[in-house]
């Protein structure tokens, strides 16, 4: 799918208590509540690259660069404007060929006592022409930690960073997302289409004008801090397979060590990234039969766990090694004792 332009984009005006003006309604519904102010901002993320002049951007690639700036957004915002404010996104396509995706952004604050508000697309750096925001900041440093940090006049911090013979002078809201874990890994997303050889950059523009660029080159400053890798372990161990994904796409997949989860006895399952082409390849074309709980796989896999607001634990399946089917609870036992 070729991917040349997606506009994020913010659909209403800046009203009290209404904010179902226009042509859609983007909240029908807040739990009754009242909402007394809104905020809204428009901007573009635009993709270069060969794979995009080809028509050969990767659909997942894309699809994980979107969700990761609505993480980024809607995480910044929780953390710098609190529990009083809200931030929805809503994503559609604009119908501009050849692709683009329109993303709808509304941030409504629930308490008519709050005077200011962050404005959370500026400081990130998606709408703002000052230096200093936080993509530049990732930039500037390389993503390496903040060795030192010391309070200066107003909300700024004067920090220091392995790569840096001089201390940089930073905004204390810019600081505190740029240790956020979890918006660090919401810009890993963000930049992942940067790890495809096909793009060259991605590009955010306000108004037309550009804002920032992330190079091809600059996606490695985008990255968890090696203290939030709780552990990563890669070993060969045999799944239930009880999701397929037939279309031959690395997502979509769910395995289990055991019990189909369409049993009487049911397990946890849960999401995997399968990273074998070959394998991937084979199942778009039909030449292996995968049937959801049906179909064990021994498979060479790496599990990485985590440490952002609460542990999370990534699967990746790295290599498919053989394949079996059975619907045998016995057959199963031959794979997984504890059945």
């Amino acid at each position: 799918m070729k991917m040349e332009e997606t506009t994020i984009k913010t659909k209403t005006e800046n009203t009290e208590n209404n904010f179902n003006d226009g042509n859609e309604v983007l909240i029908d519904v807040m739990d009754n509540k009242q909402w007394g102010k809104s905020q809204t901002v428009e901007f573009t993320v635009k993709f270069n690259g060969d794979a995009v002049e080809l028509n050969e951007m990767d659909a997942d690639e894309l699809a994980t660069s979107l969700l990761g700036i609505s993480m980024v957004l809607e995480e910044a915002n929780t953390i710098l404007n609190g529990r009083y404010s809200k931030m929805f996104v809503k994503v559609r396509s604009s119908h501009k060929p050849p692709a683009s995706f329109i993303i709808d952004i509304a941030s409504f604050f629930t308490s008519e006592s709050i005077n200011a508000f962050v404005n959370i697309p500026n400081i990130i750096g998606f709408t703002s022409l000052l230096g200093g925001a936080l993509i530049w900041l990732f930039k500037r440093t390389k993503g390496e930690p903040v060795l030192t940090k010391k309070e200066v006049e107003g909300n700024n911090y004067e920090i220091t960073v392995n790569n840096s013979d001089n201390p940089i002078i930073i905004n204390g809201d810019v600081l505190t997302l740029y240790e956020s874990a979890s918006v660090r890994k919401g810009l890993v997303d963000m930049v992942y289409p940067l790890k495809n050889e096909g793009i060259s950059d991605i590009t955010f523009l306000e108004n037309e004008k550009e804002r920032e660029k992330i190079l091809r080159d600059e996606q490695e400053y985008f990255s968890l801090l090696d203290t939030e890798s709780v552990d990563i372990k890669e070993d060969i161990d045999y799944f239930l397979i009880t999701q397929s994904n037939f279309e031959g796409k690395q997502t979509g997949w769910r395995v289990s060590f055991g019990y189909s989860t369409v049993s009487a006895k049911k397990t946890y399952d849960f999401p995997v990234r399968i990273l074998d082409n070959d394998f991937l390849q084979e199942v778009k074309e039909g030449k292996r039969i995968i049937s959801n709980d049906g179909t064990i796989i021994k498979a060479r896999y790496r599990k990485e766990i985590q440490k952002l607001e609460r542990l999370r634990v990534n699967w990746e399946i790295l290599e498919v090694l053989e394949i079996e089917h059975t619907g045998n609870k016995h057959t199963l036992k031959r794979f997984f004792p504890t059945i």
